[in-house]
């Protein structure tokens, strides 16, 4: 099947250049990232300092329209990174693995080849390529792309193949993955979507499979997922209303072992986000929420053993610790030039929280300056022995992002 698609993909690129309306379009952006991490204090534990790193990102993106039904994007990154330390305690709280759903990728790093996550490297990154079919019936993406659902803010229960983290850095474009998709047309606002998911080296055991319909009814927006992932089989429902002048959002999920590996041990979940936002008169923008995280573990000192023992943080796109927050923030437009906000996310369980203020200006067209800071509070573990090993994972981690490194990072991006 794997050569099957290479050879269908390779001919139609072969018949594309044939044409005589052929259209390319190119553009792309340059961003850089500043950042500097200071990890919690943790008793016992010798200081490692701050870690400072310096992130680039070159992108190009090249846009085919060969024909009216048929189009072709592109998308590379090269990434030169550079990183002055790595934290003792490994940052516990904030790996989060998952899978990238790609077939396979292009060597990276480039160099060196022992990068051990310290100095500098080069990395590339191959984010889009696929063909886009567009059919009256039916539309067609065969190919690397983005798919990602939910209207939540913070928190997407229905948003397990590669979910953003609350303390990302760069959230402008998802991370493609590798997909076969159609989406069928059911009339206004409404439509069915499929999609396969082959998985690293077109494995079984690391595919995906969805089908998900919108409905639009009433002035409610309702979408239904249900979806194979991984070990895992998901229904999933997203509920979007206006209420007066607010906008109103209900996205819930529930994940449970496939009956295909039912002789792995393990749990079924739930998680929930409810929330709310709402726009001033003056321009002022702020949402409320609050998420269920059926994964969570209830008390702080089972925070290590269930993420060490929890597939959902290594399958399920979960990162959350804990399993009641609430999360608030909103943004302002100071003047036509200089915006800014922020958001906080509040553990009620262990009454930790991560506060994340940011500031942007648009120094020119298409050229922005912008800085922000992410800030943990609460305690943080303590160990009786310097070796993290000893205790792993039966320490009492105390909070949860009292464990997070406070980190302050600038950011400069052009866009062409």
């Amino acid at each position: 099947m794997k050569k099957l698609l290479r050879t269908a993909l390779l001919l139609t690129i072969a018949v594309s250049s044939l044409s005589a309306s052929d259209t390319f379009d190119f553009r792309g952006y340059w961003k850089n990232f500043f950042s500097m991490a200071y990890p919690a204090k943790i008793e016992s534990i010798p200081d490692s300092g701050p870690i400072g790193s310096a992130n680039y990102r070159f992108n190009m993106k090249l846009f085919y329209d060969p024909f009216n039904f048929l189009s072709f994007r592109l998308s590379y990154d090269i990434e030169p990174r550079i990183t002055s330390g790595q934290s003792s305690t490994g940052l516990l709280f904030t790996s989060f693995s998952g899978s990238t759903y790609r077939v396979d990728d292009p060597k990276s790093p480039i160099w060196p080849e022992d990068y051990n996550g310290e100095g500098f490297a080069l990395f590339q990154n191959l984010d889009r390529f696929y063909a886009d079919f567009e059919f009256p019936f039916a539309d067609f993406r065969i190919g690397r792309q983005a798919i990602a659902w939910g209207n939540a803010r913070a928190v997407n229960p229905t948003d397990v193949l590669v979910p953003f983290r609350f303390d990302a850095l760069d959230t402008e474009e998802r991370p493609g993955v590798d997909a076969i998709r159609a989406r069928f047309p059911l009339g206004v606002m409404s439509e069915l979507d499929f999609g396969y998911l082959p998985g690293e080296d077109w494995d079984m055991a690391s595919m995906a499979a969805f089908a998900r319909g919108k409905f639009y009814f009433c002035q409610i927006d309702i979408a239904l997922t249900a979806m194979l992932f991984r070990e895992y089989a998901l229904a999933g429902i997203d509920i979007t209303r206006a209420i007066g002048g607010a906008g109103a959002w209900i996205e819930a999920s529930y994940v449970q072992p496939a009956l295909t590996v039912d002789s792995l041990e393990l749990d079924p979940y739930f998680r929930l986000t409810l929330g709310a936002d709402y726009i001033l008169g003056d321009g002022t923008y702020l949402f409320g929420e609050y998420h269920y995280n059926g994964a969570g573990a209830s008390s702080s000192k089972d925070y290590i053993a269930n993420l060490a023992d929890n597939r959902a943080y290594s399958q399920g796109g979960v990162y959350l610790m804990g399993q009641h927050y609430f999360i608030a923030g909103g943004a302002y437009q100071f003047t036509p030039l200089i915006s800014g906000g922020g958001q906080i996310m509040f553990n009620a369980k262990d009454y930790s929280a991560l506060i994340a203020p940011n500031i942007e200006y648009n120094i020119a067209e298409n050229i922005y300056v912008s800085a922000g800071v992410f800030v943990g509070t609460g305690s943080s573990m303590h160990f009786e022995s310097p070796s993290i090993q000893d205790y792993f994972p039966s320490v009492d981690a105390r909070s949860e992002f009292g464990n997070y490194p406070d980190m302050a990072f600038a950011s400069f991006r052009i866009y062409f």
